[in-house]
């Protein structure tokens, strides 16, 4: 158990996310479809298997204080991002309000989102991570624009000078409502949005050595920043996911809106904070970024080292040919670990 007050909040949160996780997974076993497709046949697989893969990563942190393994780690990443891509044909389903739709896309930028920053993690251990995490710059910047609609739609007329703009905004997220919560968590989740491009941008600048290393070298002992690291990318994933499902049951009429409303305010906007930190929760005395510690390069690692993304593009080409023998595997393994070694880890 962690020390101090961070512990109690670490055990209630988990303990909320895990309870609303495996009553989410109740509901799903017994909530009809409204499509036999095979988009909604994985997205309902994939939304069941996400609860189990991250239940499992809080285990493993909050019982044992371990992070798992790499196969973890793939299968995290390729279930949260099926599920993601399969939820767009099933749009055309939901016949709520329009803001809520918008919400919808809104939670799942996120949640894409973060499996750049899973990405992220991981780099530090496999530095050709890098090049995966630089397309999801899309998604990071797509929420910042989402996330704006909203409080460009709450805020008064006239406030920005730029002709059009909050009229747009207005437009898109229509039927948004002037309220305590919602102004709560706009402004929380454009603060979040907000900071996760500039976590991209110092990441995309230090690149994996430089964005992780002072925690390696600095911190003693049990590096609890680095652990934690590995899993907050799925945890946040998960809270947010679920939460979209709630309001998929309130929308069918299968739970109170006030729960649920309560529950976003708690999970989706104040969770995905706390997760962050997730690191002091359990030792106070780590700093609170030290990704930003540390010697910064002069010019980005972008720049220097885009002689890797020949080697890189060698790595498909090398696997097509797979079924030749374990040559091409060879060839392939030899490739990131030239990519790995020419980054410096």
């Amino acid at each position: 158990h962690a020390p101090g007050v961070g512990g109690w909040i670490e055990d209630g949160f988990m303990g909320l996310l895990s309870a609303v996780s495996l009553y989410s997974l109740y509901q799903m076993a017994f909530l009809k479809r409204k499509s036999n497709s095979f988009s909604g046949l994985m997205h309902t697989a994939t939304g069941a298997m996400q609860i189990g893969i991250v239940l499992y990563a809080i285990i493993e942190e909050r019982c044992l204080r371990e992070s798992p393994g790499v196969v973890w780690a793939v299968a995290t990443w390729v279930i949260f991002m099926v599920n993601n891509i399969t939820m767009w044909p099933l749009l055309k389903y939901f016949r709520g309000p329009e803001v809520q739709r918008v919400l919808f896309k809104l939670a799942y930028s996120f949640i894409i989102s973060f499996q750049g920053i899973h990405a992220v993690a991981w780099s530090y251990q496999y530095p050709w991570l890098y090049w995966v995490v630089m397309p999801y710059w899309f998604w990071s910047v797509k929420k910042l624009a989402e996330s704006s609609d909203n409080i460009l739609a709450l805020i008064p007329e006239g406030t920005v000078p730029i002709p059009g703009l909050q009229e747009a905004a207005k437009r898109r997220v229509k039927g948004i409502q002037n309220d305590t919560p919602t102004w709560v968590y706009s402004i929380l989740n454009f603060g979040g949005a907000v900071f996760d491009n500039l976590y991209m941008a110092v990441y995309t600048w230090r690149g994996p050595s430089g964005f992780w290393g002072w925690s390696a070298a600095n911190i003693p002992a049990v590096n609890d920043h680095l652990r934690t690291g590995l899993v907050k990318p799925c945890f946040g994933s998960l809270t947010i996911s679920v939460l979209v499902f709630l309001a998929t049951l309130v929308y069918r009429k299968k739970m109170d809106q006030k729960l649920a409303l309560v529950l976003n305010v708690v999970l989706a906007s104040v969770g995905p904070w706390l997760i962050l930190y997730y690191h002091k929760l359990v030792d106070w005395e780590e700093p609170w970024q030290p990704e930003l510690n540390g010697e910064w390069p002069s010019t980005a690692y972008l720049v220097t080292h885009l002689r890797d993304i020949p080697a890189l593009l060698a790595v498909p080409l090398s696997l097509v040919g797979l079924s030749a023998g374990p040559v091409a595997s060879a060839t392939a393994a030899e490739t990131l670990g030239a990519v790995s070694a020419a980054a410096g880890v």
